[in-house]
């Protein structure tokens, strides 16, 4: 799992970490895969968010955005749900929709997915919780995509 709660959007990706240390291009987002996390301090029991160690929290945020993308560690897998830690997730998922939009991907509704398909995370009680998420994209997975049709 990695959680940031210093991010910023930029013109070509999603720079996470204090002085950026991991940069998400935009190319490498599944927008179908960008989901609003509540309880987000108990993600950490959940197998998708156990790939990557932890290196920042989320402060008093007890909600944050899931971001599939680019994996920027030199480990497994291609690429990895990016946990980040915001008290307005919302906003966040706004941002980055019209960011990928301006950059030219097809990323409309995106912030209305990512609302409308929000998680939960719960606790494991000495065990893993059930995964909330699609499975993580796989090297040579399609993105899910947004539907538009309000599903």
């Amino acid at each position: 799992m990695t959680a940031f709660e210093e991010q910023r959007v930029c013109e070509n990706g999603l720079v996470l970490g204090f002085r950026g240390r991991s940069v998400v291009p935009w190319e490498t987002v599944d927008p179908g895969r960008v989901h609003i996390v509540e309880n987000f301090l108990s993600a950490g029991f959940h197998p998708e968010f156990n790939t990557l160690s932890a290196t920042h929290h989320a402060g008093l945020a007890d909600r944050g955005l899931v971001v599939c993308g680019l994996n920027t560690s030199e480990r497994n897998p291609p690429f990895v749900y990016w946990l980040i830690g915001t008290p307005h997730p919302e906003k966040l998922a706004a941002r980055i929709e019209r960011a990928m939009c301006d950059f030219g991907l097809d990323a409309e509704g995106l912030a209305d997915h990512a609302s409308r398909t929000a998680v939960r995370a719960h606790r494991g009680r000495g065990k893993m919780g059930a995964p909330l998420l699609p499975p993580v994209r796989g090297l040579f997975d399609p993105v899910l995509g947004v539907s538009r049709a309000g599903g």
